[in-house]
């Protein structure tokens, strides 16, 4: 009994909320929009992969940096 009225209550609910009438021109906003927001993505992605490279190239630096043997003079000079 209840799921009869629950399917009714549902129908009643459906007919009441009816979408409105699409644009004519609908399928090409939803291209627009679909290419604008691949741009957008592709501009984030790349921006992205530029920060990792740049920090990438950073930490190598500072690799060799830290690799470099001290000379005699900067030993010398820590001791005192």
């Amino acid at each position: 009994m209840k799921e009869q009225e629950l399917k009714k209550q549902f129908q009643l609910w459906e007919q009441k909320r009816q979408a409105p009438p699409l644009k004519s021109n609908h399928a090409t906003e939803f291209l627009l929009r679909l290419n604008k927001r691949k741009k957008n993505t592709r501009r984030k992605r790349m921006i992205h992969w530029a920060a990792i490279a740049l920090v990438c190239i950073g930490l190598g630096g500072v690799f060799q940096m830290t690799q470099q043997e001290e000379s005699n003079e900067v030993r010398k000079f820590q001791k005192a």
